[in-house]
């Protein structure tokens, strides 16, 4: 069964209630720093497998540039209560409904 997915303006709204799901950006860090959704955790999928157990209880929304790897990501994290949520169209769909980004300046 695939995972359940969230529309970019529906996780903008989960994201400003009292409690808003994780956001885990399986994305390689070089991309991740290039822009983000703000509060996201950078996760990437080859450290997904080894760091699953650390992540925190609750909703879970996986992020990508434009769903793939987190899709794989959900995949792999199928067994979690409540299984993960998929951002529909990853980072594109995000920057393309104009949401806010967080960009890590050096």
């Amino acid at each position: 069964k695939p995972p359940a997915s969230i529309s970019p303006r529906a996780l903008w709204d989960a994201l400003h209630t009292a409690q808003p799901p994780v956001v885990i950006d399986v994305r390689e860090p070089r991309e991740f720093q290039r822009g983000h959704i703000p509060g996201a955790r950078n996760l990437p999928l080859t450290r997904l497998l080894s760091e699953r157990d650390t992540l925190p209880a609750g909703p879970v929304v996986l992020v990508c540039r434009s769903g793939r790897r987190s899709l794989r990501a959900a995949a792999l994290l199928a067994e979690r209560t409540p299984p993960p949520q998929v951002l529909e169209g990853g980072m594109l769909a995000w920057e393309a409904a104009n949401l806010l980004e967080a960009i890590e300046q050096f």
